[in-house]
């Protein structure tokens, strides 16, 4: 496999934007939300090109995934990483990072990325490139008052409702506790979860 990683320039940018609308097409079929006309995004990634850095991975001279960087207040955000299906486990989503982290490192000494809790395969493929301080959590509120399918997941058993998304990666386990999460917090608050994972973590400490 020859592997070429170039800057996302002007040039570039009907690949780039073929890239960009898969990324944000496949993400939508998951979260079970439509998505707009590529005109709509190609007015976006030229927004984006005179403002952020891209670079896109080529293999054997075919357009293989993408990869942008965005600054915000000093800070340095890896956005959008992406690899076509057919591509994928080659190792060019960490060959992309890798090439975002040397463009940062010229510029700051921390990599900042954010991660939708319903994506278990991203938080693990962040996990693996070793991606695990986490600064803030992020909220919102949704002020549409649609009735939307969510989940609760908890924060130092704070219950926390995300979307339910169409197509979810989660595994038995992951399923399993999502389930008891929502069932617990329908009949029981926060201590009552803090002293049951505290008692439980003692008992297997001691075994």
């Amino acid at each position: 496999m020859n592997l070429k990683i170039v800057e996302g320039k002007l040039e570039l940018f009907e690949i780039i934007v073929s890239l960009y609308y898969s990324f944000y097409k496949e993400l939508r079929e998951k979260q079970g939300w439509s998505i707009g006309s590529i005109e709509e995004y190609k007015k976006e990634v030229k927004r984006m090109l005179e403002k952020d850095k891209f670079f896109v991975a080529f293999v054997n001279e075919f357009p293989a995934g993408f990869v942008r960087i965005s600054e915000r207040d000093g800070a340095y955000w890896i956005e959008e990483v992406f690899v076509k299906p057919e591509f994928r486990g080659k190792g060019i989503g960490r060959a992309l990072v890798e090439e975002a982290e040397r463009y940062i490192r010229q510029y700051d000494s921390v990599a900042y990325v954010m991660v939708l809790p319903q994506d278990l395969n991203a938080i693990k493929f962040w996990l693996r490139m070793r991606y695990n301080i986490l600064n803030t959590i992020e909220l919102a509120k949704d002020l549409s008052q649609e009735k939307v399918p969510m989940r609760t997941l908890e924060v130092f058993g704070f219950p926390l409702l995300i979307y339910k998304w169409n197509k979810e990666n989660f595994g038995f386990l992951e399923e399993e506790f999502l389930k008891l999460l929502e069932k617990f917090f329908e009949r029981f608050g926060r201590e009552d979860f803090l002293k049951i994972v505290c008692d439980a973590l003692k008992k297997a400490l001691k075994e």
